[in-house]
């Protein structure tokens, strides 16, 4: 799942660009060296001065590079959990759509009505109620439901329940 279409080259960009600084800054590590090391063979302190601040700066910048790839990984993996959560929550719906009567709404414990499925049978009506309370006890435990919408359905399924043995 991941990140979206219109996402993905803005990551790559963020990453390449993360990722040229990361060079840059092992380059300019290795050039300080280098020029410390000619300062050090000439005794000219100039050239160390000039290797120590191209040192500070490649080490600046491998540091600000991770950071920046630290925050892409978050924003990503932010997203990616938004999004599961998003497709969690329409599972619920499409569940309890296919299920019949209502829709579970876990963010908030309120409940929105469906489209019911009128079924010709009333044994397929009472099985129907049946596992749909036995769903909302599961949903109740998993705290997707507060107690007060547990009851509700409860006393609206069983009456289903008995209207249907009453046909």
């Amino acid at each position: 799942m991941g990140i979206t279409a219109p996402e993905y080259w803005e990551y790559k960009k963020r990453k390449a660009e993360a990722r040229s600084e990361t060079i840059l800054g092992v380059l300019a590590i290795v050039g300080a060296v280098i020029l410390g090391l000619i300062g050090i063979y000439q005794f000219n302190p100039i050239w160390i001065l000039f290797g120590i601040i191209v040192f500070i700066v490649g080490i600046v910048l491998v540091w600000d590079a991770d950071e920046k790839m630290k925050k892409i990984k978050h924003i990503y993996w932010t997203k990616q959990a938004i999004r599961e959560y998003e497709e969690k929550k329409y599972r619920v719906l499409d569940t309890a759509q296919d299920e019949g009567e209502h829709a579970f709404l876990p963010s908030n414990g309120t409940v929105g009505p469906l489209e019911v499925e009128i079924l010709p049978e009333k044994e397929d009506r009472k099985k129907k109620f049946l596992k749909l309370l036995e769903k909302l006890d599961e949903r109740l435990i998993e705290g997707e439901i507060s107690e007060a919408t547990y009851k509700e359905l409860q006393e609206k399924y069983k009456s289903k329940i008995k209207q249907s043995e009453d046909l």
